[in-house]
């Protein structure tokens, strides 16, 4: 494949929680087919258009994620923090900055090695678990449930 030719637009823009430029990807409009798809609307199958892209998975940058304090959410969240009517976004944010030394350890974890310059399973396997994990740190009546639903 040309070393030019690439299936993301990259972008940079500031975490919304700690406020560090966070460069990431996303896959331009229009560049793949969701070519199989079961009942429940899980895609099985994606084609590329071009063929040159075969080799990326479009569910592995579905994450956004920021390098310094790992805040890993959907790129629209990432954009977008608190626009949803029953967004817990201050919340969410008041408990990433506020972790407790083993929520820190299990977000270091996850978060340490995802380079979205080359990803691999494993790694979009972290940025979930770990935008998952981020869901989860407010107490239970106060989760968004729907969002944590949606990133399963």
């Amino acid at each position: 494949m040309n070393a030019a030719k690439s299936p993301f637009i990259k972008k940079e823009v500031s975490c919304p929680v700690c406020s560090s430029p966070a460069q990431n990807r996303f896959i331009m409009p229009k560049s793949y087919l969701e070519s199989e798809v079961d009942n429940d609307r899980h895609v099985k199958r994606y084609k590329w258009l071009d063929s040159d892209f075969d080799s990326y998975h479009p569910p592995f940058y579905h994450f956004w994620h920021c390098p310094t304090c790992k805040y890993t959410s959907s790129q629209r969240d990432f954009l977008k923090p608190g626009e949803d009517q029953q967004s817990n976004f201050s919340l969410l944010k008041r408990c990433v900055q506020q972790m407790n030394p083993n929520q820190k350890q299990i977000v270091q974890l996850l978060g340490s090695d995802i380079n979205y310059e080359n990803v691999t399973f494993s790694m979009a396997l972290n940025a979930h678990l770990l935008a998952l994990f981020i869901q989860e740190l407010p107490p239970a009546p106060d989760r968004d449930d729907n969002k944590i639903a949606s990133y399963y």
